[in-house]
């Protein structure tokens, strides 16, 4: 019996080796380095989720509801957060989505390390929630994060900033300072937030 070697039995088969082929076996471009899912206030209420989080990820991006029918509640009553550091070709990065909210993650998400933080517009203090006296999620980062030529225009709604007081209507509130000036924004849930220098 004739050995036959593997190349050549590809090859015989019709399935051939191609450089396409061998592309799937490059590095990954998204790389979750750590997560963890549970009370943002206390450590000691939180898991460990890197695993189940990186399983996630196809063709280097990333959409995942952070939910407790995803991840064990280690904070039963507590409003929870997923706390994701990842890397994008090296580059590390870190985000932070609330219950009920998406986790969305792609090379598009790459840290821009060259990218200089707004001067004309700064976030002081956002909260999205059943305001002004009921449960809220401090989105602040998430929308400083957000301003592109001293500009932010986001939409208010459970994907991007959870769901911290289930069955009643919400807003967005967003403090904030334009050239000098200390201002304040409220949308409701569903509507767009716009803040430019035409406010």
């Amino acid at each position: 019996m004739k050995t036959i070697a593997l190349g050549s039995l590809a090859c015989l088969l019709g399935l051939g080796v191609t450089a396409a082929d061998l592309k799937t076996n490059a590095a990954p471009r998204l790389v979750i380095v750590k997560a963890s899912y549970g009370d943002p206030n206390d450590a000691s209420a939180t898991f460990d989720v890197t695993k189940q989080v990186a399983s996630q990820v196809k063709n280097d991006a990333i959409t995942l509801r952070a939910s407790n029918d995803n991840f064990e509640d280690p904070a039963s009553g507590a409003n929870k957060a997923l706390k994701v550091e990842y890397t994008v070709d090296g580059v590390t990065g870190r985000k932070t989505v609330y219950e009920n909210a998406l986790l969305r993650l792609s090379v598009a998400d790459k840290p821009d390390l060259n990218r200089k933080s707004s001067t004309r517009l700064i976030i002081r203090k956002a909260l999205y929630g059943d305001l002004p006296e009921g449960n809220s999620n401090d989105v602040t980062a998430d929308l400083a994060a957000r301003i592109k030529d001293d500009a932010l225009t986001v939409k208010a709604d459970n994907d991007d900033f959870g769901d911290p007081q289930g069955g009643r209507p919400k807003k967005l509130q967003v403090d904030y300072t334009f050239e000098g000036k200390d201002k304040s924004k409220t949308v409701g849930e569903g509507e767009t937030l716009t803040i430019s220098a035409n406010d």
